[in-house]
């Protein structure tokens, strides 16, 4: 995870564009994919990195290829995220948190009130959004 981090961290310092950051770790692709309440920090912290530059116009792929398969560098590459996991400070600011919290219960609530089609409200107002303002009119 803290590779991915990383990654996303030098991509930052280059121009917009698309680029592909290839993990050999399938678990940390699936932790980004479903992310959780109770996922670990550094999960949200690569997803708020990755939306960041998601927002400045940048397109980040990643692409999972099986670890020591005769893929050359390998080895080097595992050393450079096992020293980049001591590189950077894994905690996460409250505001990120509260973000993704509030994205993934929004989520589920929609999900909820999408199963209520026998509710007339849901004929009304199938979203969950704020109701427009009511302007008053003027008499």
């Amino acid at each position: 995870m803290t590779a991915a981090l990383h990654a996303l961290v030098q991509i930052s310092n280059r121009p917009c564009g698309c680029y592909i950051i290839y993990i050999d770790s399938l678990s940390v692709l699936q932790s980004l994919q479903s992310f959780h309440y109770h996922s670990h920090p550094l999960v949200f912290e690569v997803l708020d990195f990755y939306y960041r530059l998601y927002s400045r116009g940048f397109t980040v792929l990643f692409c999972w290829v099986p670890a020591h398969v005769g893929i050359s560098g390998n080895e080097q590459a595992d050393k450079a995220a096992k020293s980049a996991a001591h590189f950077f400070n894994t905690s996460i600011p409250a505001c990120v948190l509260k973000k993704h919290a509030k994205t993934n219960l929004h989520l589920k609530w929609q999900r909820q009130w999408s199963l209520e089609t026998e509710n007339k409200l849901y004929f009304i107002k199938p979203l969950i959004e704020n109701w427009p303002i009511l302007k008053k009119q003027k008499e």
